[in-house]
């Protein structure tokens, strides 16, 4: 008799299978997977382990990523296949507003930008842009206006927060400058305070008298034809931002043209002018 040994080995190596697999990011941009996830019925008839190359992911890896599934039975036979982790972020951003405030320019215009109205927005992965619908103002929004914000990160997700842009015009009141006290027949200046600026339409209307010169102008001349309490009007207009400035003066046109003699309360009339009056004796 004789005795012998007979060894056995397991020299076949495993079938190893792989299927694609979606990790979506959490709110923190990290996002992970497993060997078990990307295996697809491999197998070994005398068992096996599975490893997978990588397993965690992060914004860095949005888009398709590719792994190795390695799997190993028991006598150290291996077997590797491939697969595509496809990485996602769908979280949107945090929008934060705050409520901003505008003034009016000499046009009558204003405008508020995203960033002044963002306040803190965030996102894990970075933010791509901002944008705020309804961003210029004008007269016809003084006031309060409600306006949005969209925040938009670096993988086209979006979050929306409101927010108040409050309007207020600056321009100062205008005024007329010019005599207010007239004779009839006078022929005088007059002149909007604040002067001209580019972009303004000017109308003047006179009641009880006649515009000479200067109509779409910062000063008219104009010569008074009617006695008695008159006007003259200026309509101050800004086509482009839809803003209206306007003053109303009274002029009193006198018939003839009283003078004052030496500080006395006594007055005399005469015509043209007050020249020719003298001193009174006490």
């Amino acid at each position: 008799t004789c005795t012998s040994t007979v060894t056995v080995q397991d020299v076949t190596p495993p079938v190893a299978i792989c299927q694609n697999v979606t990790v979506d990011l959490n709110s923190s941009g990290n996002g992970s997977t497993t060997a078990g996830a990307v295996n697809n019925g491999s197998s070994d008839a005398c068992g096996f382990v599975l490893s997978l190359s990588q397993t965690a992911f992060t914004c860095a890896n949005v888009g398709n990523v590719t792994v190795t599934l390695t799997v190993t039975d028991p006598s150290s036979n291996s077997t590797q296949c491939t697969a595509t982790v496809t990485v996602r972020d769908i979280t949107p951003p945090i929008a934060n507003c705050q409520n901003v405030t505008v003034y009016l320019n000499g046009l009558g215009g204003a405008t508020a930008t995203a960033l002044s109205v963002n306040n803190g927005s965030t996102d894990a992965c970075g933010i791509n842009s901002y944008n705020l619908k309804d961003s210029s103002f004008t007269c016809a929004n003084l006031g309060i206006n409600s306006v949005t914000l969209t925040v938009t990160d670096v993988n086209a997700n979006s979050a929306t927060c409101l927010a108040s842009v409050t309007v207020y015009d600056t321009f100062p009141a205008i005024r007329i400058s010019g005599d207010d006290s007239v004779i009839i027949g006078d022929i005088r200046n007059y002149s909007i305070i604040p002067h001209a600026l580019s972009g303004h339409n000017y109308v003047w209307t006179v009641v009880g008298g006649v515009i000479n010169s200067g109509q779409g102008t910062t000063t008219v001349n104009v010569t008074w034809t009617v006695v008695g309490n008159k006007h003259i009007y200026i309509y101050d207009s800004v086509p482009s931002t839809h803003c209206v400035y306007q003053h109303d003066t009274n002029i009193y046109v006198a018939s003839i043209r009283y003078c004052f003699l030496n500080n006395l309360r006594n007055v005399i009339p005469t015509q043209p002018g007050c020249s020719n009056v003298g001193t009174l004796a006490n």
